[in-house]
């Protein structure tokens, strides 16, 4: 049977990565679930402590995309799509995969329009 690597979901969402981030910990993460669990900690006044491993972990502006779990990702499904049988379970988490992939791209172009306006009125 198909399936993918435990590596390429995300310990706190339990979800295939769409955004994968490595934090100071060394682990990859969702990025909107790691700085939703940093946030967090912020809110209660404390380190926001690792999900993994328990160490502190520096703060949400120290998070460094995770292009190979990425790019691994992108690979799996399309040797996948490639395959002539097909497993409902998977077809649900590439589904999810794509519409939240696209939810992130717009979330960057927004960004990107944001700066592109702020820059000129500079």
């Amino acid at each position: 049977m198909f399936h993918f690597d435990q590596g390429l979901y995300c310990p706190i969402t339990k979800q295939l990565f769409v955004d994968p981030v490595v934090s100071s910990d060394g682990y990859t993460y969702e990025r909107d679930a790691i700085q939703q669990w940093i946030q967090t900690a912020g809110n209660k006044r404390a380190h926001p402590i690792s999900p993994m491993n328990n160490i502190t972990i520096l703060d949400k502006n120290g998070l460094i995309p995770n292009k190979i779990v990425g790019a691994l990702i992108e690979s799996t499904i399309e040797n996948y799509s490639l395959r002539n049988k097909k497993w409902p379970c998977i077809d649900s988490d590439i589904e999810e995969y794509r519409k939240k992939k696209m939810l992130v791209k717009c979330k960057i172009q927004k960004f990107n329009n944001w700066q592109l306006i702020h820059v000129v009125k500079a």
